[in-house]
């Protein structure tokens, strides 16, 4: 019998830790969306994978075109005509 009231306190040892940690890591969350609301006016995470894909499209468009003006101002150099 005391080994099953040992068991039962040490889970309920354990159960509180872990809502502690639950409580905790909830107050981390909030912390976190108040700062995506503050910084970027998002008030979910659905809408912030939406606005990075965005951002993502839009560094991948940029990485293009500047790499056609380096191909541009290569061949400017190189005394040939711009692609």
């Amino acid at each position: 019998m005391p080994d099953i009231v040992s068991k039962l306190k040490e889970c309920e040892k354990k159960i509180r830790s872990l809502q502690q940690e639950k409580a905790k890591q909830e107050g981390r969350r909030q912390q976190l969306m108040n700062q995506l609301k503050e910084t970027f006016g998002i008030d979910s995470i659905e809408q912030a994978v939406e606005e990075l894909g965005k951002l993502q499209t839009g560094v991948e468009n940029n990485e293009a075109n500047l790499k056609k003006i380096i191909s541009n101002m290569e061949d400017i150099i190189n005394g040939s005509k711009p692609k």
